[in-house]
This record gives C-alpha cells, sequence and structure tokens, in this order.
C-alpha cells in the first residue's frame, strides 16, 4: 500500500529504484537517478544514501515526502523505521534536511526553487536501520503574497482592532504595522480560522527595524499564539503572523491594550490540588507509575531532603504533607528513573492529574548527598518540581493558564524585563540562584540554591491554598556569610508578627540589607530586593506583606535601606550608608567610622547614639546625657559635644569639646529627596548647528579613524567627495572637513603608520599610482605615496601579514589570478612577498583576517562556481597552511569579515541577497566553531560596513538603505543581535569635548569640538548659564585630550595632541586661553594619555597613562607645570577600559573607573598618594545601558556614577560610598537625539549638574540638582 503521507501528497505513476540487497543508487552528485514520480528504494547499511536529481523551475514551490514503505512480493522486507531527507544544489551544497513531519517518524521538506535545473534529494536513515521506503515529489507554482514580509507592508494593525489573513505558501510569513505607546501593555492573539485555519500559528513582535522582540508558539488556547509585550519606546512595531511549520491556511490577528503584567500570573498554572492535605508515596524498585520504572528505592537522605521541602512550602502556605506507605493512598508519588531524557534532573505531573508523579534522576552528578542539602541543586529541583505538582508553572513558557514573563526569550540566560526570571524571585525558573546578582551563576551543586518558595511562588501558593500564621515572635534573620553547604542559599522571609530583624552582625564582607517587601509588580523589587553579603551566594527576599522592622550591619562597609515603617538601621563599623524610605526612622551611629545618611529629614528621623559606644550615656536625649549640640566647623566650649559642619553637611563627635582630644567625623547627612530641574522653563543656552546625508552619498569603508579603539564610517558621493563620521557609541559624529578626491578610489583601508589610527589608500583609477591618506584633526592630509602598480593588478587586501603594527598590501593580477605582495613601513614600500601558489581564476579573495589568533593576517577564498570557502593561513606573507572552513550555497555572498564573539579570531558574516537573510561562520584555531543567524533585512537595505562601533569587543553591522539613505547598526554579540540604532540621529557639526573651570570662579565650564577646524569654543558658565565665550587653539594640534589644572593656579589647562602625535598643555588663565605652555612627554610610543586628576591630592592635576599593549596603567605626578614623579598603578587586559576618573570614595584623591564593554562589569581602582591602594566592584549594569558620566550628585564629597540606557533615554544614578554602590536614583529621561554634553557643577552650588545637547536641533538644556536640605537640631537625636 502506498503510505498515508505518500497517499496524501497524491498518486503518480509508481517505480521502483532498487530492492533488498542491491545498492544501485549512488550517495553523491553522481547519480543518474531521476526522481519524476513516486519513487520506491532500499536503505541498505547505516551510512547508506540514496541521490536522486529533480528537476526543479524557478519561482515554483516542491514538497518533498520521503516516508517509510512495506513492499511487497520479491522487494518485500523491513520498512525503512526512520527515514532522514535532505535537499542539495545543483554543486552539492546542503540546501535544507527534515527528520521528522508533524505526525510521524516520515520526513518532509517544502523547497521553493530560486533558479531553474537540478537539485539532488537525498534519502537516508535517521536511526542507521536500514529498510525501504518512498520518496514523492510534487510541485505547484508559488502562489500570489497578499501580505509582504518586509517593513514596506501596507497591512496595518490597529489596537483593538483584528486583521484576517492567510499564509499563502509555506514559507509565507504575513508583517503587519502597528503603532504602539511606550510603557504601555498589550496582548497579540494569532488564532486559527475555524474553517481552512492554520494548524499551528507562530506570531512574531518586531520592532521598528524588523528585530524580534518578542514571540510565542502556543498559548493559553491550544495551538493558537499569544503574546504581550510593554514597549519601552513609542513607535512603529510590526506583528508578523506564520505557521510554525510549513504549511498555509487562515488566521485572525488581534490587538488589545491591557494593564501591567501581574508576574504571579506567569508562575500559575491555574489548577490546584482539590485537597490541602497531600499524602506521599516513596516508589519501590521496580514499581511503575505513569509509565516510569524505579530504578531503586529512596534512601533515608533522600527522602529527608524531600520533607524538608515539603516543610518550607507548609511554612508559608496551608498545605500538609504527610508519608504514606500504601500507594492507593497517595496524592503524590515519587520515583527515581535514569531513564529521563539526557539532562532532565526531574519532571512532575501539574492537577489534576491524581497522584500526581513526580520522576527524578538519580544518576546525574547533581543529585548526590551533598546536594540533597537544603540550598543544593538537588534539594532545588525537588522544590522545583513539587511546585508543578501543586499547580505552579515555568514563567518561560505558557504552561496551562499561564502567561510566559515579558521579556524572556528562552529558558535559560533571559531574566525578563524585571529581571524576575531568576530563582532568587521563584523556584519555577530554570536560572536557579541569583545569576545577574553579584556572586554571578553559582558553581557548585551543594549551595546557592533556593531553600523554599520564594516571594513569587509564595503569593501564588497563598493564593490557591491559603496562607499560614508563621514565625510571629521577635524574630531575627541572619544572612549567610560563607559559601558553605547548608548555609547558603536564598530564602524568602514569610513573617506574620514580632518586631523582626535582619542581621549581618558577623559578616567581614560588606553587606547590603533591604527591608522592602515585593511588590508583585513587573519591575524590579516585584520578586523582592535581595539582602546579601558581598559575593556569598545566598541571601533573604521579603515576601509581599511582610514587614521587617530593623537592620543590623557588620564589619563590613554596609548599605542598610528602611521600608515604609518607622526603621531602626544600625550599620556597626566601617562607614555604612543608610536609607530610611518612608517612615520615621532611626540611624543608630558609632564613634569608629563616618556613615553616610542619604535620606535624613530633620524633625522627622532620629539618629541615634549607640551609648555603649560613646562612653557611659545614661539618658535617651543629649542634655540627659551631658551633650552639647552645636552648628560649626569645631566645638567651641569643653566637654562632649556633637558639633554639625554645614559647609560639608558633617557630624562630629568632640569627646572632649575645646579640650586637646580630636574630634571625629561620626555621619555626613545626605538631602531628603533626590531631584532634578531643567534650566527655567527648560531655557536653551545655546545652539549648534546641524548638518544631514542625503542619499546621494554612500559608504566607502569602515576604520578606526582617530585610534579610539571603535570603527568609524567614510563616505562618498558619486562626485569624489569623501567626508567621514567617527562612531562613539552608535552615535556618529560628523568629523571630516570634504575632501575632493576625484579620479581616485578607496583601494584599501589600515594603520599604514603604525600611530593606531587607520589610514586611506587611495589609488589613481588611470594610472595605478598609490597615495595614503590620514585623518589630521578634521582634515584629510596626505601621509605617503607607496608607488605605482599597473592597472591589471588590484589591491585584494590591506592587513599586516608580518605583525609588525603596519599594513601591508595584497594584489592579485587580474588577468592571471597571481598573488603578490608589498611589505609596508610607515606607508612606505620595504619589500615583495609571495603568498602562495596560483589558485585560478575560478577562486576569488574575499577577504583577509586573522583565522587562528596568532595575529598574522589570513587569505580568505571562495569558489566562484561551487561556493567553497578556503583559507590560506599566513605568517610574514607566506603561506603556511590552510583550512576548509565549509561551503555556502552561491545564492549567498560573504558580506564581511570581522571578530564577532571577540575571541581575538576574525569570523565571516554571510548575507543571501535574494532574501535579505544574514548569516554568520564562527572561526577558531583555524577551523570552523559554530554559526549565528542575527536576523535579516529586506534588499533595500544593504551592509555598509562592519566593526566594534560601540566598544563592547564584537563586530557589528552598519547598514544603509540605498533609496532613503537612513542608516541602522545592528548591535551583535557572540553574533547575535542584541538591539538597533541609527548612528545618524545625533549627527552634529558640533561634538561636546570636554569640561573644566577655566576662570577660576567655582562653576564647572564646558568646551565644545567644531568639525570644520582645529578651533574649540569654550562657554564659560555662572548661576547655569553660559555667561561669556572664548576660543581656543593651537598651532599644530588638532585636538583636546584632557583638562586639568598642570601648573597649580587655581584654573583648568587643556593638553593637546599633536599631529605629530605628542602631547603639549596649553594654558589658560582667566578664561583666557594661550597663558603658555608645556610639553607632555609620554612614557613611550605606545602609551596613550587617558585623562587627568589629582592622583597624590596636593591640589594639582597629574597624568593618567596607558600601555595600549600591555595594558598597564600608569599615573605621572605633576606639579606647578613639573613632573614629580610616577607611580605604576597596575593592568587591566585590554578588553576593560577607562570609564572615568572621579573622587569615588572622599578621600580627595581621584580614582579609576572601570568598565568591561562586553560583559557590562565594572570595577573601580582607589587610589591613594599616586598609587594603586584598593579595588572594589559596585555593581553590575547590562551593555543596554552606557557610562554617560562621573560627579557628585547628592553633594556628600564622593562622585557618583551616570548612567543611560542607550535605546530608551532612562537616566540612573549610582550614588557612590566609600567605592561601593550605596544606592541609586532615577532623574528622569531625555528623548532620542539628546546627548550628555558635560557633567559638573555649573551654578556653584556644591551639586554637579548635567548638561544635555539634542545634536539634531542644536539646542542645549541643563539639569540642575538641587543641594541638601537643613541641618539637624539638637532634637534629632536620642541614645539607644
Amino acid at each position: 500500500m502506498v503510505s498515508s503521507e505518500v497517499a496524501r501528497l497524491g498518486s503518480p505513476l509508481l517505480e521502483i529504484a532498487q530492492t533488498q540487497g542491491a545498492d544501485t543508487v549512488p550517495g553523491n552528485a553522481s547519480t543518474t537517478f531521476t526522481l519524476s514520480s513516486v519513487t520506491f528504494g532500499w536503505i541498505n547499511s547505516a551510512n547508506d544514501t540514496d541521490w536522486y536529481r529533480l528537476q526543479v523551475e524557478a519561482g515554483r514551490t516542491y514538497t518533498i515526502a520521503l516516508s517509510s514503505y512495506t513492499m511487497s512480493g520479491n522487494a518485500a522486507g523491513t520498512s525503512l523505521p526512520d527515514p532522514y531527507l535532505r535537499i542539495y544544489d545543483s554543486s552539492g551544497l546542503l540546501i535544507g534536511e527534515n527528520d521528522d513531519s508533524l505526525t510521524s517518524l516520515d520526513s518532509r521538506y517544502s523547497y521553493t526553487a530560486t533558479s531553474s535545473g537540478y537539485i539532488y534529494v537525498s534519502a537516508g536513515s535517521a536511526d542507521g536501520r536500514p529498510g525501504s521506503y518512498s520518496l514523492l515529489a510534487v510541485s505547484a507554482a508559488t502562489p500570489t503574497d497578499n501580505i509582504p514580509d518586509t517593513t514596506s507592508t501596507t497591512s496595518v494593525l490597529t489596537v483593538g482592532g483584528s486583521v484576517s489573513s492567510q499564509i499563502d505558501f509555506a514559507s509565507d510569513t504575513d508583517w503587519h504595522r502597528i503603532t504602539l505607546n511606550g510603557g504601555q501593555g498589550y496582548v497579540f492573539a494569532l488564532n486559527a480560522a475555524t474553517s481552512g485555519g492554520l494548524g499551528d500559528p507562530f506570531i512574531e513582535i518586531r520592532d521598528a527595524s524588523g528585530k524580534i522582540v518578542a514571540s510565542n508558539d502556543d498559548g493559553p488556547n491550544g495551538l493558537n499564539s499569544e503574546v504581550r509585550v510593554t514597549p519601552t519606546t513609542a513607535g512603529v512595531y510590526y506583528v508578523t503572523a506564520r505557521a510554525f511549520s510549513d504549511e498555509t491556511g487562515r488566521y485572525t490577528l488581534t490587538a488589545q491594550q491591557i494593564g501591567p503584567q501581574d508576574p504571579v500570573d506567569t508562575i500559575d498554572w491555574g489548577t490546584k490540588l482539590n485537597t490541602s492535605e497531600v499524602r506521599i508515596y516513596f516508589a519501590g524498585a521496580g514499581q511503575t507509575f505513569g509509565g516510569y520504572s524505579a530504578d531503586r528505592a529512596w534512601t533515608n537522605e533522600e527522602i529527608r531532603s524531600v520533607m524538608n521541602v515539603t516543610s518550607a512550602i507548609s511554612a508559608v502556605a496551608n498545605v500538609r504533607f504527610t508519608v504514606v506507605t500504601d500507594r492507593s493512598q497517595a496524592t503524590m508519588v515519587m520515583v527515581l528513573d535514569s531513564g529521563l531524557d539526557d539532562g532532565v534532573a526531574g519532571m512532575m505531573t501539574t492537577p489534576p492529574s491524581s497522584p500526581a508523579i513526580g520522576v527524578f534522576s538519580p544518576t546525574l552528578a547533581s543529585w548526590n548527598a551533598e546536594s540533597l542539602n537544603i540550598g543544593g541543586i538537588a534539594y532545588s529541583t525537588i522544590l522545583h518540581e513539587i511546585g508543578h505538582g501543586l499547580g505552579l508553572a515555568h514563567p518561560h513558557d505558557a504552561g496551562g493558564s499561564s502567561e510566559v514573563m515579558e521579556g524572556v526569550l528562552s529558558e535559560f540566560g533571559s531574566y525578563g524585563s524585571a529581571g524576575l526570571n531568576q530563582g532568587v524571585y521563584t523556584i519555577m525558573s530554570y536560572n536557579d540562584g541569583w545569576p545577574s546578582g553579584p556572586a554571578g551563576k553559582f558553581v557548585s551543586y551543594s549551595y546557592g540554591g533556593q531553600a523554599g518558595p520564594m516571594a513569587l511562588d509564595i503569593a501564588a501558593l497563598q493564593d490557591k491554598y491559603g496562607a499560614v500564621a508563621a514565625n510571629t515572635g521577635n524574630t531575627v534573620y541572619s544572612l549567610p556569610i560563607l559559601d558553605i553547604t547548608a548555609s547558603a542559599y536564598y530564602r524568602a522571609i514569610w513573617d506574620t508578627g514580632g518586631v523582626d530583624t535582619i542581621s549581618a552582625s558577623s559578616a567581614l564582607d560588606a553587606a547590603v540589607i533591604d527591608l522592602r517587601p515585593a511588590t508583585l509588580l513587573n519591575a524590579p523589587g516585584g520578586g523582592g530586593f535581595v539582602s546579601y553579603v558581598g559575593k556569598v551566594n545566598g541571601g533573604l527576599t521579603i515576601a509581599a506583606g511582610v514587614w521587617i522592622e530593623n537592620a543590623i550591619g557588620g564589619f563590613g562597609a554596609d548599605i542598610l535601606i528602611g521600608n515604609e515603617l518607622n526603621n531602626v538601621l544600625k550599620g556597626n563599623a566601617q562607614g555604612d550608608t543608610y536609607t530610611g524610605g518612608l517612615g520615621s526612622d532611626t540611624f543608630v551611629l558609632q564613634t569608629g567610622s563616618k556613615d553616610f545618611i542619604t535620606d535624613f529629614v530633620v524633625n522627622v528621623d532620629k539618629i541615634g547614639l549607640d551609648r555603649g559606644d560613646f562612653g557611659t550615656l545614661t539618658g535617651t536625649t543629649l542634655a540627659d546625657s551631658g551633650i552639647t549640640f552645636q552648628l560649626g566647623s569645631a566645638a567651641t566650649g569643653a566637654g562632649r559635644t556633637l558639633f554639625y559642619d554645614t559647609s560639608n553637611r558633617t557630624l562630629y563627635w568632640d569627646a572632649d569639646g575645646s579640650g586637646a582630644g580630636a574630634a571625629v567625623a561620626i555621619a555626613q547627612l545626605g538631602r531628603a529627596s533626590m531631584t532634578t530641574v531643567s534650566s527655567p522653563a527648560t531655557l536653551s543656552i545655546g545652539s549648534i548647528r546641524p548638518i544631514s546625508y542625503g542619499s546621494e552619498w554612500s559608504t566607502a569603508g569602515s576604520a578606526d579613524l582617530n585610534g579610539d579603539g571603535l570603527q568609524d564610517v567614510i563616505w562618498r558621493n558619486g562626485k569624489s567627495l569623501y567626508e567621514a563620521w567617527t562612531i562613539d557609541g552608535f552615535q556618529a559624529f560628523d568629523s571630516m572637513a570634504p575632501a575632493d578626491m576625484t579620479g581616485r578610489a578607496i583601494a584599501g583601508l589600515g594603520d599604514f603608520n603604525g600611530d593606531g589610527k587607520d589610514d586611506i589608500l587611495f589609488r589613481d583609477t588611470a594610472t595605478g599610482a598609490m597615495e595614503i591618506r590620514t585623518l589630521n584633526g578634521s582634515t584629510l592630509t596626505s601621509l605617503a605615496s607607496p608607488g605605482v602598480r599597473s592597472t591589471e593588478w588590484a589591491v585584494a587586501a590591506v592587513a599586516d601579514f608580518n605583525e609588525d603594527g603596519h599594513a601591508d598590501i595584497l594584489w592579485r593580477n587580474t588577468a592571471t589570478g597571481q598573488l603578490a605582495g608589498w611589505m609596508m613601513r610607515n606607508g612606505g614600500f620595504t619589500a615583495d612577498f609571495a603568498p602562495g601558489d596560483n589558485k585560478g581564476l575560478d577562486w576569488n579573495v574575499v577577504g583577509s583576517g586573522d583565522f587562528n589568533g596568532d595575529g598574522d593576517a589570513d587569505i580568505l577564498w571562495r569558489n566562484a562556481t561551487t561556493g567553497q570557502v578556503e583559507a590560506w593561513l599566513m605568517s610574514g606573507g607566506v603561506k603556511t597552511g590552510s583550512f576548509v572552513p565549509g561551503a555556502y550555497s552561491t545564492a549567498w555572498n560573504v558580506a564581511g569579515i570581522a571578530d564577532f564573539n571577540n575571541d581575538g579570531v576574525s569570523d565571516v558574516l554571510w548575507r543571501n541577497p535574494t532574501t535579505g537573510q544574514v548569516d554568520g561562520w564562527l572561526l577558531k584555531n583555524g577551523a570552523w566553531a559554530g554559526s549565528f543567524s542575527p536576523g535579516f533585512y529586506d534588499t533595500t537595505w544593504q551592509v555598509a560596513g562592519l566593526g566594534d562601533y560601540d566598544g563592547d569587543g564584537n563586530a557589528d553591522v552598519l547598514w544603509r538603505n540605498a533609496a532613503t539613505g537612513q542608516t541602522d547598526a545592528w548591535r551583535l554579540r557572540s553574533g547575535n543581535w542584541t538591539g538597533s540604532y541609527d548612528p545618524a540621529r545625533a549627527l552634529s557639526d558640533w561634538k561636546p569635548a570636554l569640561s573644566g573651570d577655566f576662570n577660576g570662579d567655582g562653576s564647572i565650564d564646558v568646551l565644545w569640538d567644531y568639525k570644520f577646524s582645529n578651533a574649540y569654543t569654550g562657554w564659560l558658565m555662572s548661576d547655569g548659564r553660559n555667561a561669556g565665550a572664548f576660543n581656543l587653539t593651537v598651532s599644530g594640534a588638532s585636538s583636546v585630550v584632557a583638562v586639568g589644572d598642570f601648573n597649580s593656579d587655581g584654573v583648568d589647562d587643556v593638553v593637546w595632541r599633536t599631529d605629530a602625535g605628542g602631547y603639549l598643555a596649553s594654558f589658560i588663565k582667566d578664561g583666557v586661553p594661550n597663558q603658555g605652555s608645556m610639553t607632555i612627554i609620554a612614557p613611550g610610543s605606545e602609551w596613550t594619555l587617558f585623562g587627568a586628576a589629582d592622583f597624590n591630592a596636593d591640589g594639582g592635576d597629574d597624568f593618567l597613562w596607558r600601555n595600549s599593549q600591555t595594558g598597564v596603567t600608569q599615573a605621572v605626578l605633576m606639579k606647578n607645570g613639573v613632573q614629580t614623579g610616577a607611580y605604576t598603578l597596575g593592568s587591566y587586559n585590554l578588553e576593560w577600559g577607562v570609564q572615568g576618573i572621579g573622587d569615588l570614595n572622599g578621600d580627595g584623591t581621584a580614582d579609576i573607573f572601570w568598565r568591561n564593554p562586553q560583559t557590562g562589569q565594572v570595577d573601580l581602582w582607589l587610589l591613594k598618594n599616586g598609587a594603586w591602594a584598593g579595588s572594589y566592584s559596585p555593581g553590575f549594569y547590562n551593555t543596554d545601558w552606557q557610562f554617560a558620566g562621573i560627579g557628585d550628585f547628592n553633594g556628600d564629597g564622593t562622585d557618583d556614577i551616570l548612567w543611560r540606557q542607550q535605546f530608551t533615554g532612562q537616566m540612573d544614578i549610582w550614588t557612590i560610598r566609600d567605592g561601593n554602590w550605596a544606592g541609586s536614583f532615577d532623574p528622569g529621561s531625555m528623548a532620542a537625539g539628546w546627548t550628555v554634553a558635560a557633567v559638573g557643577d555649573f551654578n556653584h552650588d556644591g551639586v554637579d549638574d548635567v548638561m544635555w545637547l539634542n545634536t539634531a536641533t542644536g539646542e542645549v538644556k541643563e539639569w540642575i540638582i538641587n543641594p541638601p536640605n537643613s541641618p539637624p537640631s539638637a532634637g534629632d537625636f536620642i541614645i539607644v
């Protein structure tokens, strides 16, 4: 009989290609067998494949089915158990493959021919077993696509409306345009039509550039799809409808506005047990439940672990668990079966299944005696699975009636828009522990997991089964202080009474104690606020509705955060930071260190003096205890005195008043509220003229033209006029004066003189003469003329083939295919080199890169006929080996070569010019190491450049629409798309340079850099306004690289980088530039000046240098314009960059702020007397957040860190205390097009402000940040 798959596709004529035992069909492109009807054959062995030629016609879609088939008569035998189908193009390159179709083990593949001719169809076995098969191909012309699958779609979906259409053919995707508001929630549903509907709909939400931001296969209504999103920015989005697999059918798409997502809904399966009395049966060896057979009985230790889990659940919800020995009485059954899929530790059925069956794999390495302890991975697995048994679901899928947590795109490593898809917030996450926390992902099986239901789980379980009273007394909850078994774990506090405390009293490392309960909102804090010590893999959160009153710190510099109650916060030693929140809070001080109170409110909060630490204090008030309180800078009377210095908001304790003993600083007070305002009526204090490009321009290359480590873009119009953008974090600045290069074309880009900046190799199109030009400031100037080569030779590549830091030239003869090379030095020819043999004209050089990480450039070849790729490994310009990373259909082109995963090895980017699809090869150690698929752009967009545009070490892709001139940049991470941005959003003739006090009035002034000259304009600021201006220029210098007071006159000066590559300081006096100068000597040619600040607290600014090859940093100390010393501070690997310099611990000495742009990790180097004195890691921000500036935004004498979310414009400020994060506040946001121009105290009020530039309009605004509030009085103190 004909198989069901064949019967569904039709019944053409039958033929038998071969029978059992006879392997007559070749397994390669030499086959002469043709597939023109149903063909029957036999797979004879495990590796046997049968190839057939299939004639195809461009534009037609072919459905090819390979089915298990039982032959009759002489051909009878076993049918092929598990067919495997592969499709190859005419050159034998794989197009696609399929193992199992939707309904069976048979294989099916749909293919739309892009050209007419032959392809090959291969029949094989998926599991190596032989057998007979049927093979069939049927075709139909591709139907008309009613709705496009690009951003050019004309179909519009409205909020509250619907669209009905159909998927017209197997690979069809319909794009519908919709406009959404930022911050508003939406739900989109894709449902199959009742008649002729899609079998399995699949929905995607895409941003304005076409990138996927959310997707769903199966929602709460069977195979229909549903997804919800809350966009961060308003604008155009696209909702795409397609089938999960290759099928057609009708659908209806709807869009509805909804409220914010409740994160508890993401873990609620929608069912529960019909009893709160749960009886557990532990299966014995050989017993079978639900198809699972027990390998062995449970040990006492394993049973004890399960019952510890159930006790943790019973402590928060009205569910009680008992063990039964009669399986017929069981509500839950626990089975140990190692037959689960590879790597699966456990599974459990959900209600209303009865009994619920939990299965665990006892042979995994993660199942052992230590991991079964509280907080171990096996314990956490049991906890997770019993959660399923009680009706909980994963936040990463739509199990039962649950919703996918917004922003979660995969089960591992995707934490959601609010970061709540982590074990510290819910036991139902696959991301155990707190992987985004300071300790990162825990690495031990025995600790770091969850000890019981977390805040989201508690809310869900109590909603199902009710809450219980617990911990009703005065309870002290101690934080784990060491990574040890049965001690380090995460726990959510459920407490219904008493006056309670979270304590880190025995911790040596700094603790964070946060008394705020979970908000249950889809926002940070929705699953609780984590209290923890250092980098210990454990901590506490507080469940919703629970109030903990007090916090006690330990021996580190702790951070204590209160809630709405009247909290008592006691930090103990080492200088702690308090934030009380609402309520009348008491901040307890000691004499051993200076604490910081961020939000003290006079007449509301209290400052408590620890009676055991301040001597014999017998009363409850200052007067009762014989303590005098004064305002001033010193005690003025005898006896015990507290005095408050309003100039620095510092509280001092003087045990003998005006006596011989020294006063001790015990606290510094911040403001009660942190607010920001713009200049009056958002006053524009200046104007900067913008420019733009039109579609007559095209990109001519991408290179690092200014030596900042980021790729820039060279532009050319049809008349050979060249300009350039320098790009910093996807923000473009028009940085080159127009250069007319008529008659010459760019032949290559590279660093020909070893100065760290890429140069441009021009070639005369008529004579072949070469000229190298370099960007000097804003002018393209001639560097060298290396020679002439006849025009039958073309430049095949520019790269460093001998690892000397200077670019060389690879030539190829267009008539013969022969290669030749020029070794270059300082822009001049030094020697010929012969790369290797002639591969012939059917092979093309498609690029160069370092494919084995040895520092020498290698050569990538591709065969124009077969698509085969080969890489030549080079050393000193000579071929030393080769490898074949693979082949690609000739329908694909090499789009470029760059390092997409920051491993120091070049990778290959591919693009299909017909479909717009983008793909990539990762290479490693001279071999193919993986693939990536960042997405696609419709074919009106072309790749304009490759390179690292944001400094994270990963190559990105710059796109340009040839019709409109619009640009877009894909930010990639290991080849995966992580966001996109238009660099031209902030294109201007002007850009902010540096800032400093150039007239000694105490207000920070601003320098602006104009692209068309080497001149700078300075704004002298007063009371937040531009009160004067000056022009700044130095002959022979092109750019200002540092600002500081280098001659100790109280006025900041500027450091220029000269055209010759040196450094020159130009002195400024009273706002008048060029009042003297000094030459600055670098430690060596490979050293770069990173900035200037006072590194030894002598009142004069010093220089910070870094070696661009080793990463070593050095502080050169200056006084009165003379170098007085130099210190090597240490080194960081070159992945890390200096983000900023500021006083981050309030000691009067500048410190260094580092960041790894690939991971987002930050680190602080604290300096003292010009030397390294310690380091801290204050936290982490993902790389969507960019460093925006350093300044003292709360007036506490310590600089803080300003961040900006590069896609939404949202701002955040980290307040820093003693090098540690001490809290954060949101100052607001600025729309796209605005960039931070400068940070400084523009109105001389002791608090730094933020200046903004709109680079599209030239408007400038300020955020003026308010200084702190009123000083305390004697009534604000108590004795505790």
